[in-house]
């Protein structure tokens, strides 16, 4: 299978009654699991999900001054948690987490190879789950109000810049959202954010172009793929190591 191919991965419908009442199987060492949920809800669902939380992400979920954050904040960490309890076949309360010094999260109990990371834009989450592999991916949505040639020029590296410059505004538009999409992603799986060095590597980001990191210390290391969670969104995965089979799941309520 090739995992490199210019069209992203869709996300297909994983009907359920109940958010929790479902069985996952991890992914093997040569799988990634792809999640996307919806972090619209009704009143009464974002109160049974609120009791999921743990009482530090409980804390900061009422930290927010705005509804909508906060709202979508305990979704998406309710679902996370709903989603590693189902592929540890564990209680949601057992599960602790812990962050490394940059802010990224692990699962440290139960003891498990399972890794995952997590990212949203608006009223969409995404999830990415691998087993005893570094793993990286970001979802945003795409807007008309970004300078896109403007941000580039101050974030992103010769090549991907002198990529964008030479489109239409329509591929303009597809390839910038791409492009941040691809290296936050990578930077995600090593643990850093932006401000870890988005000059530093490049990826490729034309619609015509195989999804793949093409410069930087490293990046022969690791692989990545474009994702569609949705016709209004742009999204990718990354992952440490060459070769792996993806799924990806949309959890839509029946």
């Amino acid at each position: 299978m090739k995992h490199r191919e210019m069209a992203g991965k869709v996300f297909h419908p994983f009907l359920l009654a109940r958010r929790e009442n479902f069985g996952l199987e991890q992914p093997n060492k040569s799988e990634v699991h792809a999640w996307s949920t919806s972090l619209e809800t009704d009143a009464n669902t974002l109160r049974s999900l609120s009791s999921k939380l743990s009482t530090d992400e409980l804390f900061r979920a009422n930290r927010f001054n705005s509804e909508l954050h906060r709202r979508r904040f305990i979704v998406a960490r309710s679902t996370l948690r709903i989603l590693i309890s189902r592929y540890l076949n564990c209680g949601i309360s057992s599960i602790e987490l812990i962050y490394d010094a940059k802010g990224k999260p692990s699962v440290k109990k139960p003891t498990t190879g399972l890794t995952f990371n997590v990212s949203h834009s608006h009223e969409l989450a995404l999830y990415g789950f691998g087993n005893s592999r570094a793993i990286g991916i970001d979802i945003e949505r795409v807007r008309t109000d970004v300078s896109e040639l403007a941000i580039a020029k101050r974030f992103f590296s010769t090549d991907e810049i002198e990529k964008i410059e030479s489109l239409s505004d329509k591929d303009r538009r597809k390839a910038f959202f791409s492009c941040w999409t691809r290296k936050e992603a990578y930077l995600k799986a090593h643990g850093i954010g932006i401000g870890g060095g988005l000059k530093s590597f490049s990826v490729t980001c034309g619609h015509d172009e195989e999804v793949r990191l093409i410069k930087g210390s490293g990046v022969e290391n690791w692989e990545m793929l474009a994702l569609i969670p949705d016709s209004k969104y742009t999204a990718a995965i990354c992952v440490e190591g060459k070769g792996f089979d993806i799924s990806c799941r949309r959890l839509k309520q029946e």
